[in-house]
């Protein structure tokens, strides 16, 4: 009897132990989308555990375009934790001091020209 009951114990804890334990914590998003002038949109939702930063890619869809494009991290009120822009063509890496411990945060992408030849196609992904 003794033994049962502490097997059952045991495995008791081990649940709980599971149960507390986010099985969420670390899928990263990828994003693929066009921005028009000064548009803004999310791209991407993420459960974040710690810090996270952005892989991604900047073209512009016209020749002759410019890239200019805001990476803003906001909480599920709205407020912005953090943020970085990007100018420029091609490949990138970007980190975002977030320290979040479990918030699900969104990731808005903003185009900062206004002028049509510079709209920008933009995808990678949003890494935690």
């Amino acid at each position: 009897m003794k033994k049962k009951m502490k097997s059952l114990i045991l495995t008791g804890a081990l649940a709980a132990c599971l149960a507390a334990t986010p099985n969420f914590a670390s899928a990263d998003s990828p994003y693929n989308t066009q921005l028009g002038p000064l548009q803004s949109k999310y791209i991407a939702e993420e459960v974040i555990w710690a810090d996270a930063s952005i892989r991604g890619n900047q073209q512009p869809v016209y020749s002759g375009g410019r890239c200019g494009v805001e990476y803003r991290v906001v909480n599920s009120g709205g407020a912005t934790v953090d943020f970085g822009q990007r100018y420029g063509v091609g490949e990138f890496t970007l980190s975002l001091d977030l320290n979040s411990t479990g918030a699900k945060l969104r990731l808005k992408a903003k185009n900062l020209y206004a002028d049509l030849v510079n709209t920008v196609k933009i995808w990678g992904t949003w890494l935690d």
